[in-house]
């Protein structure tokens, strides 16, 4: 009986970089950044936590959008999310991205000008299993850092492409009933509204880039989440 070996981690992670780069994206992926902030924060980021430098697999920063995303990658499937109780940050993509997405949050920003410095980005995580090329071979998990929470993005079962992350992190979904503007302060989502540009089209958006550029993360904190218990209504 044949043995199936196990893909080699280089290999893939090679393989999903080449993938990366076919999406639209206005800057470089890689695996590291000139952002000091950023290099501050990972400088303690180790797996073993042993407090020192610890780097995801892939990195995209785009500084003027303030856009950063994290990504692991494992070339398996089966590496995707570790059992129930046993996590493993170094084994698995959710363990390991999530790992350092923790970094980021609010209270794990040890310094005031890095709070500061965070408080206008938008902070995605990737975890990547198997081959994204191919259908059937493959686990993609998004994750949002949120204040003090990582938020476990379920319906986000793909790689996108930059203008897609900055619409559907500023686009979600709400169900909203008629008493909402009686304990929300509609004006914030007035201000947004009155400066993002509404696209309607009925075939495929060609320069998703030259649209993308015209969306800001800037004041995505001063939107408030509807879908939070802060302002359940029933």
């Amino acid at each position: 009986m044949e043995e199936t070996s196990m893909p080699r981690k280089d290999k893939n992670d090679s393989l999903v970089y080449r993938y990366l780069l076919t999406l639209e994206y206005e800057k470089t992926w890689d695996n590291y950044t000139t952002i000091p902030q950023i290099n501050e924060v990972l400088s303690k980021a180790s797996k073993r936590n042993t407090g020192n430098e610890g780097y995801p697999d892939a990195l995209y920063v785009n500084s003027e959008k303030r856009l950063l995303i994290l990504a692991e990658i494992k070339p398996s499937i089966a590496q995707f999310v570790s059992p129930i109780g046993k996590e493993d940050a170094e084994k698995y993509a959710v363990d390991g991205v999530k790992h350092y997405l923790s970094f980021f949050l609010k209270d794990a920003l040890q310094k005031n000008s890095l709070k500061e410095f965070f408080e206008q980005w938008k902070i995605v995580g990737l975890a990547i299993s198997g081959d994204p090329t191919d259908d059937y071979n493959h686990r993609i998990g998004t994750f949002l850092v949120n204040h003090d929470r990582i938020e476990d993005q379920k319906a986000v079962v793909d790689i996108l492409c930059e203008a897609d992350y900055i619409i559907f992190l500023y686009c979600e979904d709400y169900f909203l009933a008629k008493e909402i503007s009686s304990i929300v302060d509609m004006s914030q989502l007035k201000e947004v509204a009155e400066t993002t540009p509404v696209i309607v089209s009925s075939t495929p958006i060609d320069n998703a880039l030259q649209i993308s550029a015209q969306y800001s993360l800037a004041n995505w904190k001063r939107i408030p989440n509807l879908l939070s218990e802060a302002y359940k209504i029933r």
